[in-house]
């Protein structure tokens, strides 16, 4: 296989992962309603005052 496929596919894979993870953790998120009316602000959330 030619080096710039294997980059494309381990690119591809890492993006899907990405998003799979994101969308997990949302919709983890809207299940529990630790939270109610917010989202998940993720890990670099720092509230402000």
């Amino acid at each position: 296989m030619n080096a710039n496929v294997v980059q494309l596919v381990l690119l591809l894979v890492f993006a899907l992962a990405t998003v799979a993870v994101l969308q997990w953790r949302m919709a983890r998120a809207r299940n529990t309603h630790r939270h109610p009316g917010a989202t998940d602000p993720g890990p670099h959330f720092r509230p402000t005052g």
